[in-house]
């Protein structure tokens, strides 16, 4: 097996070297190229595709309180978790264990002059701020 692996990587050294037909080294080139694109593929897809943050969001209107539902995903807790609707009302969660978290839209968020949300409130968007990293989230309305 290592022997003809070993002839295999020399015939393709002696292909570049000194090729046979006038297209060897084209094919070689092209080659190449296909396993840089994969190796460059797979490095984007690994390093991108994942969540900086690993929480969800949504929005469950209800009695007596509106609440904004969090929930983490990453498996372990998540420490001083800030979430900003709509770029206006903030609110902290200091310590977010693993699972779901309601907070209550009317008491826990405040916006710079510390006013809670009026009466009917319903964000769209939300950032959850986690360790210098964030994600944006349309709310979704739960019921």
């Amino acid at each position: 097996m290592a022997e003809s692996a070993a002839a295999t990587i020399s015939s393709i050294i002696e292909a570049v070297k000194a090729p046979k037909d006038r297209y060897a080294r084209f094919r070689l080139m092209i080659l190449g190229v296909v396993l840089v694109n994969i190796l460059v593929s797979f490095v984007l897809f690994f390093s991108i595709g994942r969540r900086d943050v690993e929480a969800d969001l949504w929005f469950k209107p209800g009695f007596p309180n509106d609440l904004v539902v969090i929930r983490n995903e990453s498996g372990g807790i998540m420490r001083d978790v800030q979430i900003v609707l709509d770029g206006r009302y903030r609110a902290t969660v200091r310590l977010l264990k693993p699972g779901v978290k309601g907070l209550i839209l009317n008491s826990e968020f405040f916006d710079t002059s510390q006013e809670t949300p009026e009466t009917g409130y319903k964000p769209r968007k939300a950032e959850i701020r986690h360790d210098g990293d964030s994600v944006n989230i349309e709310l979704k309305v739960k019921k």
